[in-house]
Parts: C-alpha cells; structure tokens; sequence
C-alpha cells in the first residue's frame, strides 16, 4: 500500500483487480465456514486442515481491512465506494 502512494498509480488502472479480491474474498469466507462446519459435523480426515486454514482466513480479512482503509486514504471514499464493499471500511472506522 505504501508503493500506491509514491507511485501514484492510477485507481481506475487497479479497480477492477482490488473488486475482485474483495468480491471473492466475500465468497470465500462463508463458503469455507460452511466446509468446516461440514467436516466437524461429519468427523472427515480434514479436521486439521480446517483448523490451519481458518486463522489464515482470518489474517486475510484483516489485511483487506487494512487495505481499505489505506486505499480509502490515499484515493478518498468517493472514488473507492464502489470498488470496497462498505463493511471492509466500517470496520476500522
């Protein structure tokens, strides 16, 4: 995030890759909640596999939180209102 800001790289140039990110990262997390949930309920080999990921998940959340809070800040929430959902900001306001 820091390079965006030296750089001054254009937003529109990099909206469309930072939508998708955010996008599937929505997607992922309940569809990897559901699959957890899925394995404890039904005692499956990947019990331990889950517990590694899930902190991960977590860690990414929080890293697309910082994120969007830095892009907010170098780019303004007009012009990054509709490339970061609402709830990435929110949450270190």
């Amino acid at each position: 995030m820091q390079e965006l800001s030296n750089d001054g790289a254009e937003l529109k140039n990099m909206s469309e890759f930072l939508s998708i990110i955010y996008h599937d990262n929505e997607i992922a997390h309940p569809t990897f909640r559901a699959w957890k949930r899925a394995v404890e309920w039904m005692n499956l080999p990947y019990l331990e596999s889950a517990r590694n990921l899930e902190p991960l998940f977590q860690e990414i959340k929080t890293n697309l939180e910082h994120s969007a809070a830095e892009l907010e800040r170098i780019y303004g929430a007009k012009q990054t209102k509709y490339i970061i959902p609402s709830f990435y900001i929110s949450a270190l306001r």
